[in-house]
């Protein structure tokens, strides 16, 4: 045992380890841990080479093939009613109660045979989560051609809209023209008749007086 510079006591090797443990065991509460298994392909260590007999006596010693058949005749998938809902509910219902029914709901809608509903969980075999997840991808992809139909309909009906606006725009532009244009040929032909008048008339005589009093024509 060890004592710091105060005096005090410092942490045995038993309490460090417990406190390492209750560190190590807070963080993989909040976690999915997953174990991985290393196998050995070859005694030699060498890349590319595979020895048959030496990977299945592993596979035997450490329960491997033990625990895959344990795991597929029993119910490997134990999800809890609120995260099953909410992962498989577009398969019957969007607004399904995270509840035992609306689990079981599910379930018998997607035509899955032999699972169990405990308190909390469902129970599923191995092949159940294939064939929701399955079931699931059509439902993601049907609703996605939904979604792509549904949005080019309506992108086409407001491209629709904004090209009657601009061929309606374009039509009073036309006949704003042709109304000015033939206001302007008005105007450029009644000032052409009234030159033209103006060319035609007699001129008039205007009279002047001269230094002796007489009035003399004056063109």
């Amino acid at each position: 045992r060890s004592r710091t510079a105060t005096g005090r006591r410092g942490l045995t090797v038993s309490a460090q380890f417990k406190n390492s443990l209750k560190l190590l065991m807070e963080k993989m509460s909040i976690c999915t841990p997953h174990f991985v298994r290393c196998i050995k392909p070859n005694t030699a260590k060498t890349p590319g080479h595979f020895e048959e007999e030496f990977v299945l006596i592993q596979l035997r010693y450490t329960g491997m093939l033990e625990t895959t058949r344990i795991r597929r005749e029993g119910f490997a998938i134990r999800p809890n009613f609120d995260e099953f809902v909410t992962r498989f509910k577009s398969l019957a219902h969007l607004k399904i109660r995270p509840n035992a029914t609306g689990c079981r709901r599910i379930l018998d809608t997607a035509g899955i045979k032999g699972y169990h509903i405990g308190k909390s969980k469902v129970f599923l075999k191995y092949y159940h989560l294939d064939s929701l997840s399955q079931l699931l991808e059509k439902v993601h992809i049907a609703a996605t051609v939904l979604q792509k139909v549904l949005r080019g309909h309506v992108s086409r009906k407001s491209t629709q809209k904004v090209q009657a606006v601009a061929a309606a725009e374009k039509h009073r532009l036309v006949e704003f023209l042709t109304t000015i244009t033939e206001a302007g040929g008005r105007a450029l032909h009644r000032c052409q008749s009234h030159c033209k008048q103006d060319t035609d008339r007699p001129t008039e005589k205007t009279f002047e007086a001269d230094s002796g009093g007489d009035f003399l024509a004056v063109d």
